[in-house]
């Protein structure tokens, strides 16, 4: 025990003894000697260009990837639309949410960048942030993209919101919620579907005086086929309908030829204005003298 002891404990001692001796020798050597101090300061001097060189090339690189980064905000900032998103680690765990500059801007939000969901679905009206809560659920339990149409709370503006699921190439999850406002485009939209139903009712009616006419009326295309008739002149031109007439290219029957139809269409054409001839034409089986006017139109 007492070799165990004491006598261990004095040979470590000799020991740290004779090292603090070496070590002292070798400092003494390097800086009593020249050519060893001078070997030692290149070496010190290399190691420090080596480190500060690999330190410039990864401040370059930082700066290099913030400038991306800030570019890639600036272009995001610029869309009409604004964004939210959720950035999850490789985990799982939601690490942070960020609100997009023109986002707070277009939803009036307090808190700017640092704004949570929750304000934002106090924009909206009840049954609009119940819509978009429950779209949010399902895209994130099947990865389901989705777009609806919300009013704000006041009903007096519109947005449509777009939300998608993102996993990058480190295996993190970004969901990313689109908001894009139409009101403009909802009035023009309403505004065009009126329109459009005005047109429908005025061209149903143009074609109700059109079809009650009782004298014959037919349009040509640029190959001098019937594209268009009315009643009467699916009547003398041995058709069911006009839309028969139209089928078949039925024409009337002039005693000159069976191309006459065609030949005085051509002549309206080539002249650039009405010409009118009066012809006799089969109708019924009787032989009679009609005035036709070929118009050309404009």
């Amino acid at each position: 025990f007492y070799f165990a002891v004491f006598n261990k404990a004095r040979y470590f001692k000799k020991m740290l003894t004779a090292w603090d001796s070496i070590l002292a020798k070798v400092i003494v050597s390097v800086f009593f000697h020249p050519k060893t101090l001078i070997f030692v300061c290149l070496a010190v001097v290399s190691a420090i260009a080596a480190a500060f060189s690999v330190l410039i090339r990864r401040l370059k690189r930082a700066r290099f990837i913030a400038e991306k980064l800030n570019t890639a905000e600036l272009a995001l900032d610029a869309f009409p639309d604004g964004y939210f998103l959720w950035i999850y680690d490789s985990v799982g765990f939601l690490r942070k949410t960020h609100c997009s500059r023109r986002l707070a801007v277009m939803m009036n939000l307090a808190r700017g960048f640092d704004s949570p969901f929750d304000a934002l679905l106090e924009h909206f009206s009840p049954d609009g942030a119940d819509l978009l809560t429950a779209s949010l659920n399902e895209m994130r339990a099947n990865d389901a993209p989705f777009a609806v149409e919300l009013p704000d709370a006041a009903r007096t503006r519109g947005f449509r919101v777009t939300g998608f699921r993102n996993k990058s190439a480190g295996k993190e999850t970004v969901d990313v919620l689109w908001v894009r406002e139409i009101t403009e485009t909802t009035k023009r939209l309403a505004a065009l579907e009126n329109e459009n139903k005005s047109l429908e009712s005025r061209n149903a009616l143009l074609k109700q005086m059109f079809d009650a006419l009782p004298v014959p009326i037919w349009t040509r295309n640029e190959d001098y086929q019937i594209v268009l008739c009315n009643p009467a002149y699916a009547a003398i031109a041995r058709a069911d309908s006009p839309e028969q007439a139209v089928l078949r290219g039925s024409e009337l029957v002039y005693e000159k030829s069976s191309h006459e139809a065609k030949v005085i269409a051509s002549t309206a054409r080539a002249t650039g204005k009405r010409y009118d001839t009066n012809e006799y034409v089969v109708i019924d089986g009787k032989r009679r003298l009609v005035n036709v006017n070929e118009i050309l139109l404009p």
